[in-house]
């Protein structure tokens, strides 16, 4: 049985109009028509028409990559004869906030000095009453030494010095389809998110903890922003681009 013949069918056992399925699946009529009638022409590239048919198959609970191999074997679509698409890594630097630990260290040093001027002006003090013949001061009664730690001043520990450090981790992805429909595979944390056609004007937006994989169809209709960064398109109108953000080191 042909692709169309199959999908035909499948949506008719269900009782389903071509305008039920276009609401459904946010594909054309006109697209679900070229399927259903094997006139994949119509469709504007191959990575289009595997789309298309994986998100009309899983609509109609049918089998979508048993439908694309029947495509690709008509087509004599050969993957080792075609470019493969362009395919990058961004590495997202972890955000970090630090306290300056400068002020603290300033901070001991002063203290410290303090304190030597203080012990160093008393046994000045000392020595002068002593010279001009004054009485030593009592000395209280001796006592062996038994042990105890000397009294805590009070300085900064190393760990006071420390810098205090705080990671935030994770990504916000904002895709933007502009004058164009584009159909796109987002993968985040390794976890397939979405697939399928956007159409012109839609914004998607993923959050991932470790990274987004993008792969656009249609590079050119899509406006990309990563945390706040603007990467703009990644590619020319019509190009198929794969692309993943991944959270890289402390920077």
């Amino acid at each position: 049985m042909a692709i169309g013949d199959t999908l035909r069918e499948a949506r008719e056992k269900m009782g389903l109009s071509m305008e039920d399925v276009e609401e459904s699946t946010k594909i054309r009529r006109k697209y679900i028509q070229a399927l259903e009638d094997n006139k994949f022409e119509i469709i504007p590239g191959d990575v289009y028409v595997r789309g298309f048919l994986r998100s009309y198959a899983r609509f109609l609970d049918v089998d979508g990559e048993k439908l694309v191999q029947e495509y690709n074997e008509m087509n004599d679509y050969q993957m080792e004869n075609n470019d493969p698409p362009q395919e990058t890594v961004v590495s997202i630097p972890k955000k970090t906030g630090k306290r300056n630990g400068k002020y603290f260290a300033a901070v001991a040093v002063v203290v410290l000095a303090g304190f030597i001027y203080v012990l160093g002006s008393s046994n000045a003090g000392l020595q002068n009453k002593l010279s001009d013949g004054g009485e030593s001061p009592k000395s209280t009664e001796n006592r062996p030494y038994d042990g105890a730690a000397p009294e805590d001043k009070g300085l900064p520990t190393p760990e006071d010095n420390a810098s205090n450090e705080v990671q935030v981790t994770g990504m916000d992805v904002v895709l933007q389809v502009t004058d164009a429909e584009c159909w796109m595979r987002i993968i985040v944390d390794d976890q397939n998110a979405f697939e399928g056609m956007v159409g012109p004007g839609s914004v998607k937006t993923f959050k991932g903890e470790e990274s987004v994989q993008l792969k656009l169809g249609n590079a050119g209709a899509v406006k990309v922003m990563v945390n706040g960064r603007d990467y703009g398109f990644l590619g020319a109108n019509g190009q198929v681009i794969t692309r993943a953000f991944q959270v890289g080191s402390t920077g």
